[in-house]
């Protein structure tokens, strides 16, 4: 049960809703100095890293005054759960949270990312060879799978009511009908947990208990679940369901725990397709592009994202890609002392989707789906139907804080492209649907009915205009020198003369394998540099998707499974162009000018602070700390203007590594606003060989012609 703070926090008031349900942990009693550390990081992680240093005008030192006697009186750890979210639920927005450890972090199978559809594999040591007999089911892997009821659930009239049933799904071989109301779950009322989110979030129960209700329903694949039902008739009933396996592994986010996962696609009558995916990850994204390619030239489109929680906020962007042919910003976020907004800026589909689009939201939509639908339809591009979202789309991270606990917070407010909010608001439908009991006894959709109706009103995109004539490569102006003092010089030459330096200097090409990790997100990247000026960038990170970074020495170019693909310029394309070189000359040519800014103290360490300014339009400063004793960077700063906006990134250099005579940062954690980047550098490899071929820009992605373009 308890691994349903995870999922979601949509309000502030969420976690301390469900706290009855951590009242069930069998973790051993926190001591009051354990009680008080966690109460401490919490409230101090969650101040450093909000995005409005004055918090919104709440007193955040009072706050932790007034709380910790709270804290203290705290008998158990459904008590804290319940004292530190009424702490954080001061701040009254959501995204913010305190929860205990996620009970499935050790319980849950390792899942692949990438492939969406393969079952849970059991964890028995070893692999299977060929030929070989499949090995025999680890027990404790059969414990860990996660198991599905085959219903979806709804807060209608004061009812907890059964909207649909998986045909062929537990709830389906049990009897359960669309239009039950579900009046206990394995023995215990429903009315308990209505009350509790009453009590806690009275304005958010319809968006709240959906995920509830799933969270109550799920367990093991293989055990069983009784509810207590009452027909429309009044009869109430028994029915005993069996948990299946999902047909979709759960998403394990790191710090956020595990999330259930489902995507559904099919034509409706008029050639129409309809899509339902939840949540907001790469994964299903990449669900939705098939869908669409597979379609070809649908009659119209309709997105559901009722109950979605939302999830990764870019994956907005890349949803929206496929409906557009120009770039276009779906809304901005501003994060702590940041000088401008970061934009959610849309990289446009070569072959968008330019027929009518429909986009389903209910009181249980939340952040990126409500960023999403709010933001298509402000720029014109979809009608919304249904119910008025959940209102809950501010920025934040999970990280880990005292004891394995976990805090969200907000790093960032969100707003549309014409400056008004969904925080606290939600995303109005321009046809409002609430559908009935009799409704789901009928086993109606009301709301898609609607959509369907909708689709003759919905927008179109206009034919696109023609495509300019790319430009003629301008040959770049001669630069001048860089410009540097006589110490400045000294220096240089100081540095260069280190025989690690030199050994890289000479290589004529270098491969450094790598692990990220954020928010206990594991992925991984490679790059790899051919000398001169030429370097291949491929990274991973679960739910993110893959991004590929070029620079083939003339050109730059990047593409994601969120952005498709891309020309790199401006200061983007100037960082990555410095990355390429790794030779002895790279500083003089690279940057414009090279200074001493000071010589210091920093703690126990003597150091030196220089500053890089790189040529016009190819970057700001970058300010970067010695230790004068090595004269190894240990601290780096710098600005850069992406194609969002600019973002500042702080890198601490943790440690460093000897790799076959090389020196070089090992560990690396760089901060951008209140996200936090690990990498840890596990290979690198001198004058490997290196194919060519891979600096070369991948051919166009070939996509079915709509009748339109035929």
């Amino acid at each position: 049960m308890q691994r349903f703070r995870s999922l979601l926090r949509p309000r502030a008031a969420l976690a301390a809703v469900l706290s009855l349900l951590a009242a069930c942990s069998s973790r051993p009693a926190l001591s009051l100095e354990q009680r008080r550390e966690i109460f401490e990081d919490a409230w101090k992680r969650i101040g450093e890293k909000h995005y409005d240093p004055t918090m919104g005008g709440v007193d955040w030192s009072a706050v932790k005054v007034r709380y910790a006697p709270k804290v203290d009186a705290a008998g158990s750890e459904g008590e804290l759960v319940t004292v530190l979210n009424e702490m954080v639920g001061e701040l009254k927005h959501s995204h913010v949270g305190v929860m205990p450890p996620d009970p499935g972090r050790s319980k849950r199978p390792n899942i692949a990312t990438k492939n969406l559809d393969a079952p849970v594999q059991s964890e028995a040591p070893g692999s299977a060879q060929p030929g070989a007999s499949a090995p025999e089911k680890s027990p404790l892997a059969e414990e860990r799978r996660p198991g599905v009821s085959g219903l979806r659930a709804a807060y209608v009239d004061g009812l907890v009511l059964v909207t649909s049933v998986t045909s062929g799904g537990p709830a389906a071989r049990a009897g359960v009908r669309p239009g039950d109301a579900i009046e206990a779950i394995d023995g215990e009322p429903v009315s308990g947990l209505l009350e509790e989110i009453h009590r806690r979030s009275n304005s958010r129960v319809a968006g709240i208990i959906p995920y509830a209700i799933n969270e109550l329903l799920g367990g093991r694949a293989g055990s069983k679940v009784t509810l207590k039902l009452q027909g429309a008739d009044g009869a109430t009933r028994v029915a005993t369901l069996e948990r299946a396996a999902p047909e979709i592994p759960p998403l394990e986010l790191g710090a956020l725990g595990s999330m259930d996962a489902e995507f559904e696609s099919r034509i409706l009558d008029g050639n129409i397709l309809y899509v339902r995916f939840t949540p907001c990850f790469v994964p299903l994204q990449e669900k939705l592009e098939q869908a669409l390619e597979k379609a070809g030239d649908p009659a119209g489109v309709i997105l559901d994202v009722r109950d979605n929680p939302g999830g990764l906020g870019a994956v907005a962007m890349g949803v929206a890609r496929h409906f557009f042919y120009e770039e276009r910003e779906l809304g901005s976020m501003r994060m702590r002392n940041a000088p401008e907004p970061l934009r959610f800026k849309v990289n446009p589909d070569e072959s968008p989707y330019r027929g009518p689009l429909v986009i389903l939201v209910n009181e249980s939509s939340a952040s990126t789906s409500e960023i999403l639908g709010a933001g298509m339809q402000k720029l014109g591009r979809a009608r919304i139907v249904g119910q008025t979202s959940m209102g809950a789309a501010l920025p934040s991270v999970v990280e880990r804080i005292a004891h394995d606990w976990r805090v969200q917070a907000v790093v960032a407010d969100f707003t549309l492209p014409d400056g008004t909010s969904v925080e606290g608001i939600g995303v109005v439908p321009d046809v409002a649907v609430k559908p009935t009991r009799a409704d789901y006894v009928a086993g109606r959709d009301p709301v898609l009915e609607a959509a369907v109706r909708e689709l003759a009103n919905a927008p179109r995109l206009a034919p696109p205009p023609a495509k300019a004539q790319p430009s003629e490569e301008v040959a770049a102006s001669p630069r001048k020198p860089c410009e540097m003092s006589p110490d400045m010089e000294a220096l240089l030459q100081q540095m260069e003369a280190d025989p690690a330096v030199q050994k890289l200097h000479k290589a004529k090409t270098l491969r450094i394998s790598t692990r990220m990790s954020i928010m206990d997100m594991e992925g991984t990247s490679v790059t790899t540099v051919l000398s001169p000026d030429k370097m291949h960038t491929l990274g991973s990170l679960p739910m993110a998707g893959e991004t590929l970074q070029v620079y083939d020495g003339k050109r730059g170019w990047s593409r994601s499974d969120i952005e498709g693909m891309r020309e790199l310029q401006g200061e983007e394309l100037g960082a990555f162009k410095r990355g390429a070189r790794m030779d002895a000359g790279a500083w003089r040519e690279n940057f414009a000018k090279l200074e001493i800014l000071e010589r210091k103290k920093d703690g126990e360490r003597d150091c030196i602070v220089i500053q890089q300014t790189p040529h016009e339009g190819e970057g700001g400063p970058i300010t970067i700390h010695l230790d004068a004793k090595t004269l190894l960077p240990y601290r780096s700063e710098s600005t850069m203007k992406s194609r969002m906006g600019p973002i500042h990134v702080a890198t601490d250099i943790q440690e460093y590594g000897d790799f076959d005579g090389v020196r070089m940062p090992k560990v690396m954690l760089a901060k951008v606003g209140g996200v936090e980047l690990k990498t840890t550098i596990e290979k690198v490899e001198l004058d490997v060989p290196v194919d060519e071929a891979m600096f070369k820009k991948p051919a166009k992605k070939k996509k079915k012609a709509s009748e339109s373009e035929k």
